[in-house]
């Protein structure tokens, strides 16, 4: 946004994030969080239904934050990050 902006001749000297994925993320301080609605989680699984990605399994057992993507699906190698000099 920053760099359209700015390829337009507009000085942009704050940009802030007030919706994330469709969800309204107003309010939030950086580096907080709030817990997500049922339907706003269910929205999220249908977008990511609809885009193809693959399918990640919560076992109830697990503690939360602990999310394993699916075993079956093998997830593919990335090339070493470098840093630019």
């Amino acid at each position: 946004m920053r760099r359209m902006l700015e390829a337009l001749g507009l000085v942009v000297v704050r940009l802030s994030r007030v919706r994330f994925a469709g969800l309204d993320v107003g309010g939030l301080a950086p580096g907080d969080f709030r817990e997500l609605a049922a339907d706003e989680v269910e929205m999220l699984r249908r977008a990511c239904h609809a885009a193809g990605a693959p399918h990640l399994s919560i076992k109830q057992d697990r503690p939360a934050g602990e999310l394993r993507s699916d075993p079956s699906v093998e997830s593919p190698s990335r090339p070493p990050h470098s840093r630019g000099s």
